[in-house]
């Protein structure tokens, strides 16, 4: 390879890009394991719901990165599996809050363990400085 290579945004953002690919699949593998049916971005929708207490979709969507057909579709699947309900937003007639149901709540709790140990396998190696740089960076790159 010669030179060593420069670091460069869109570099960068391929190594993001490529890390979150990494962390979802080791929370899909971690959950499989566990045997509970759920994908790591419908774990990211339940997780943003059960911290909210309740988000209407639009939130929703804007909190997970994600388009609204997308979370749309996501939201189809978990109202089947009995994770989330809709409910009509008080004073808003056109806007439907997202709440977890009990099963939800059960889901959760017994998916949180095997996510957790999925996330300290990715950063194993990196310390409390390094999660902290790379959060401040994430919030800052976020909040622009």
């Amino acid at each position: 390879m010669g030179k060593a290579s420069k670091i460069d945004v869109e570099t960068l953002i391929i190594q993001l890009d490529t890390l979150v690919k990494r962390v979802k699949q080791e929370v899909s593998q971690s959950l499989q394991m566990d045997e509970i049916n759920i994908t790591a971005d419908q774990w990211i929708l339940l997780r943003l719901v059960m911290e909210h207490g309740g988000l209407t979709q639009k939130d929703l969507a804007a909190l997970a990165g994600k388009d609204k057909p997308t979370v749309t579709r996501m939201l189809e699947l978990m109202i089947e599996k009995d994770w989330v309900v809709k409910e009509p937003t008080p004073g808003d007639r056109r806007s439907y809050l997202i709440l977890p149901t009990k099963y939800g709540q059960e889901t959760y709790r017994i998916a949180r363990d095997g996510v957790a140990k999925a996330y300290k396998r990715v950063w194993k190696s990196a310390g409390k400085k390094e999660t902290k740089g790379a959060w401040n960076l994430c919030k800052q790159l976020l909040d622009n």
